[in-house]
């Protein structure tokens, strides 16, 4: 994507994950609406506590996004851009496992 969009795309850091099969991309919300070509907006859900006294906030896009061309090409799908996750507000977040037992799954 840098070598691709450069600077005009801003910052965009991208790793594979250990599977091999996927790529986690990680940007800032400015770079992510230009690649895009969207808007996104934070959603916070005042009942469910992500940590002690902290509410869970996320980013999704407010507005239908789109893809480069030269990346669609490239691509199955983009996750995290607009499904907002169920969130329970009777049990607390779990916490992240360890990265020897992390599994990446689907979540568009």
């Amino acid at each position: 994507i840098n070598a691709e969009y450069g600077e005009s795309a801003g910052r965009v850091n991208c790793e594979t994950v250990a599977t091999g099969d996927f790529i986690k991309c990680t940007m800032s919300v400015k770079s992510a609406e230009r690649l895009l070509e969207t808007e996104f907006g934070y959603f916070e859900h005042e009942e469910s506590l992500y940590a002690v006294g902290e509410h869970l906030v996320i980013t999704r896009a407010i507005r239908v996004y789109s893809v480069p061309t030269k990346i669609a090409r490239m691509l199955d799908f983009v996750g995290g851009v607009l499904r907002v996750p169920n969130v329970s507000t009777r049990q607390q977040p779990t916490p992240a496992p360890a990265e020897k037992d992390f599994r990446y799954g689907v979540h568009p």
